[in-house]
């Protein structure tokens, strides 16, 4: 079976704790981890993940130039943006430049399986 490499970034080592203890129980995935968005761009060049998962803010600002060159990296790759609070005015930000997936941190561990599943099949098509 193929696994689906994922990338995730966040600065917050809990978070990046929580999720990697979710995927790694599962047979289908495959984890990349990095803690800034710094680091995100040489991770995307090394892992080349059809999924990335990545909360896009630093000290409270979102980084859409960030995102965007990432998505320019490797323009296969489907980019999950993960937030603690997400408003109007963020989804409309990201939306503009093609980001379709945006969950909020409180997610269950069911639905970001559910939403790492479905991602896969829509990059898989």
């Amino acid at each position: 079976m193929r696994k689906t490499h994922v990338l995730i970034v966040d600065d917050h080592q809990g978070v990046l704790q929580q999720i990697e203890n979710l995927l790694v129980q599962e047979t289908d995935f495959e984890l990349c981890k990095a803690v800034t968005l710094d680091k995100a761009k040489s991770h995307v060049l090394l892992c080349k993940p059809e999924i990335l998962l990545i909360d896009p803010y630093v000290n409270g600002n979102l980084c859409i130039d960030s995102l965007a060159a990432l998505q320019e990296l490797l323009p296969s790759m489907i980019i999950i943006v993960l937030a603690a609070v997400v408003d109007a005015a963020t989804e409309l930000a990201l939306s503009r430049i093609g980001i379709k997936f945006i969950l909020e941190k409180k997610i269950a561990p069911e639905q970001l399986l559910d939403t790492l599943r479905l991602v896969e099949k829509i990059h898989a098509e």
